[in-house]
């Protein structure tokens, strides 16, 4: 599935899921909508993820609306740091 959207998206389903991506989120990650679709968001952690901050980010996004900082993983390997926000 892919989203028209100048911002680097993806949707998620209530599962938590990925469900759709659009091509500014696949040029930035490094990984194709084959490859995200049906993972969780947590393909993009590692070493440097506040995931103390990232839970905090899926619950507000569970009540409604949130958004954070974080420093995430492309498929290569390489940090990057950005901010996202959940409608």
């Amino acid at each position: 599935h892919e989203l028209k959207c100048a911002m680097a998206s993806i949707v998620l389903d209530q599962r938590e899921r990925i469900v759709a991506v659009n091509s500014a989120w696949t040029r930035l990650c490094g990984f194709s909508a084959n490859e995200a679709l049906g993972s969780s968001p947590k393909l993009l952690q590692g070493p440097k993820t506040d995931t103390r901050e990232a839970r905090a980010f899926a619950e507000g996004c569970r009540l409604g609306s949130a958004s954070t900082t974080l420093t995430n993983y492309r498929k290569d390997g390489s940090p990057f740091t950005h901010r996202i926000r959940s409608r």
